[in-house]
């Protein structure tokens, strides 16, 4: 199990520090680096002994897998440029959220917009095969995005994709607002390929002392004997005074 922290490469030395093992970036940001810039990246992260070994945020709100937008070839330019980059950073997955480039607009068509999702994401499967990518499709509650708001409907749209490189994302927060059972977990098996993490009611970073109980979501975890990438995704108010707390919360839970 290896634990990391949704944030930028400039946190490097206080995430190493605190003991997490990796950093998850944001892949927009990161496809629009400079040579310069990716040097310099590298240089922080080397030089802390960490990597992006995943992202986020995959497409900019502009690129639109569903909708009279869609355009394909647009997609795969962009999907090229962000993982070549983000692949020489060590990036070995890629969450893609990206509620606004997946939301339909109002009174469109959803079978049209479930294919346009299913063509896009097969080649950006494919493209992510090339740079040795996995990437994993996070599901989005519905206050959020209008399509794959679930665990449940991600693990099927997956299913159906039938694509190696194309994986499920669990993240505890959404599982809560959108009141999925646990077992959903174990529903996806293997096909669970990285987790995001907080205290969901708050949306921060996890504490020993929080009321809400993470032991389901560490049980259905380990009856599938997830063995991946856990990243904390949430806000936190005091990063030094938060982030020992939080691996300690993760440690006991998952470990």
């Amino acid at each position: 199990m290896r634990f990391g922290i949704c944030s930028g490469y400039e946190r490097a030395e206080i995430i190493k520090k605190g003991g997490f093992d990796y950093l998850e970036g944001n892949l927009g940001s990161i496809s629009k680096m400079t040579v310069k810039e990716l040097k310099e990246a590298e240089s922080v992260l080397s030089g802390n002994g960490l990597k992006y070994e995943s992202t986020n945020c995959f497409f900019p709100g502009e690129i639109k897998i569903v909708g009279d937008e869609f355009d394909i070839n647009k997609i795969k330019d962009y999907t090229h440029t962000a993982l070549e980059k983000a692949a020489s950073l060590g990036v070995v997955t890629c969450v893609l959220g990206s509620g606004g480039s997946r939301r339909m607009p109002e009174g469109y068509c959803a079978d049209k917009a479930n294919e346009q999702m299913l063509e896009a994401l097969f080649a950006v499967g494919d493209i992510a095969k090339d740079y040795f990518v996995t990437i994993a499709i996070e599901p989005l509650n519905s206050r959020e995005t209008n399509t794959l708001n679930t665990v449940a409907e991600v693990y099927d749209f997956c299913m159906k994709l039938s694509h190696p490189n194309v994986k499920v994302l669990a993240d505890l927060y959404h599982v809560f607002v959108e009141n999925e059972p646990m077992s959903v977990i174990e529903r996806c098996g293997d096909m669970l390929y990285h987790i995001h993490f907080s205290n969901p009611v708050l949306r921060a970073w996890p504490k020993p002392e929080d009321e809400y109980d993470y032991a389901p979501f560490a049980a259905a975890l380990k009856k599938i004997s997830y063995n991946n990438r856990i990243s904390i995704e949430a806000g936190s108010k005091d990063v030094n005074a938060e982030i020992g707390p939080a691996l300690e919360t993760m440690k006991k839970y998952f470990l």
